[in-house]
């Protein structure tokens, strides 16, 4: 195959790569908690074609040969976890991130056996909300949107007795107040669970 039309396809198709990568991005620039994509491009390997006996005349400096490059491909994907725009709600239990955190909640999954466990996994979306929890008729249970039970600072799910108003410091203390009896001292439930991610691009979907 000619060489340019190698160079034009390894261009065209990291280029569409990336167009992709940029559409995603556009297309959840209204998703709460969402941080973009980028991506880095590296250089591929280049080889050598021997060049005919003719072109070793006398006095030649260069090496006998001609470095044929076949362009670059898209090398990596990585998560730009920088602070975004915060926007003010009206939902006392909407929470936002000043930094490069991440939340941390229970992801329940079924293995191939049937057997059902539980997994860490991080989210920037503070929007939660109150939740039963079959079994438990006492208390409500802080989840995302999704249903994932949001963890505090000691990997237990953040229960709320019935009956009690859930407030949020700005410094992720959780305190609840028995609604019916505003007297009564307070419940501290601890802190909201924050954890830094060294390496982002290693995260996967779910």
């Amino acid at each position: 195959m000619n060489h340019s039309m190698i160079h034009s396809m390894v261009a065209l198709q990291s280029l569409q790569q990336k167009l992709d990568l940029i559409g995603h991005n556009v297309a959840n620039v209204n998703t709460v908690g969402y941080k973009r994509k980028d991506a880095s491009f590296d250089e591929l390997l280049t080889t050598v074609k021997n060049q005919p006996p003719e072109f070793a005349l006398p006095g030649r400096r260069t090496p006998l040969g001609l470095q044929l490059g076949w362009g670059a491909r898209l090398g990596r994907t990585y998560l730009d976890l920088s602070q975004g725009t915060l926007t003010p709600t009206e939902n006392p239990l909407d929470v936002a991130i000043s930094g490069d955190a991440l939340f941390e909640v229970g992801l329940a999954l079924t293995d191939e056996n049937g057997v059902r466990t539980e997994t860490a996994a991080y989210t920037r979306n503070g929007a939660f909300q109150l939740v039963p929890r079959p079994g438990d008729t006492g208390n409500l249970y802080l989840a995302t949107k999704e249903g994932h039970l949001v963890r505090d600072e000691v990997n237990f799910p953040i229960a709320v007795p019935v009956g009690y108003r859930l407030v949020i410091a700005a410094n992720g203390e959780m305190t609840a107040y028995n609604e019916a009896d505003p007297q009564a001292p307070p419940l501290e439930l601890g802190q909201l669970k924050l954890v830094r991610i060294h390496h982002p691009e290693l995260l996967q979907n779910f």
